[in-house]
């Protein structure tokens, strides 16, 4: 609320980013789901574009509804109003019907990520109504964005990233390592992060033959 009031803002749409497994009788695909209010993500990324089957606008009647990615959806042969199990890597489970079916013509977003309702993939995380991962925003001239990053660390507290940023490090195709340094029980703040970062976007590190005991 507190950004959506400034004047060079022009959308607001906050996210709850997870990997998960969804499930379908003995079939499983991991993937991630992204929790949305799905009025103001359509209207950020005009996501009705991207819908092969269904209508996007019925997730926000639906509680809980999944907009699929086509991918998952034909690996695990299901079809629109079928139903799915989704499991978080926390061990919360929630069946969700198919509302839509999401093709973005990019394979490997299409074979991992679906959208959900916000509140959903809170509960899937074991969080408050106020947890999110992601908040994007618009400004009305782009090439002013990095002007307000300090503006909006203060307001929110959180890390604020402009988009010529993201967009460089995403075009660069770089990937989030780990090592076994995860593995430690003083490690859980890397443990946090491993958890949201996209599986498509993983570098598993060994640390044979030494490691440090």
């Amino acid at each position: 609320k507190i950004l959506k009031n400034e004047v060079e803002v022009t959308g607001v749409t906050p996210n709850v980013s997870a990997n998960v497994f969804y499930k379908n009788g003995d079939s499983e695909v991991s993937g991630r789901i992204s929790g949305v209010v799905i009025e103001d993500q359509n209207a950020m990324f005009n996501l009705q574009s991207y819908i092969a089957d269904g209508d996007y606008n019925s997730l926000s009647g639906y509680q809980n509804g999944i907009i699929m990615g086509v991918g998952i959806a034909e690996k695990l042969n299901l079809r629109l109003n079928d139903n799915v199990t989704v499991t978080s890597a926390l061990g919360v489970n929630k069946l969700m019907k198919i509302v839509a079916l999401l093709q973005t013509k990019n394979s490997a977003i299409d074979k991992s990520l679906s959208y959900i309702n916000l509140p959903v993939a809170q509960q899937l995380q074991k969080q408050s109504p106020s947890y999110i991962t992601d908040i994007y925003l618009n400004v009305k001239d782009y090439e002013k964005a990095k002007s307000y990053v300090d503006k909006y660390k203060r307001l929110t507290g959180y890390d604020v990233e402009d988009w010529e940023t993201a967009k460089a490090v995403l075009d660069c195709g770089y990937y989030v390592s780990f090592s076994g340094i995860v593995s430690f029980k003083n490690a859980q703040d890397l443990r946090d992060v491993a958890k949201q970062v996209p599986l498509d976007r993983v570098l598993i590190e060994t640390d044979s033959p030494y490691l440090a005991p």
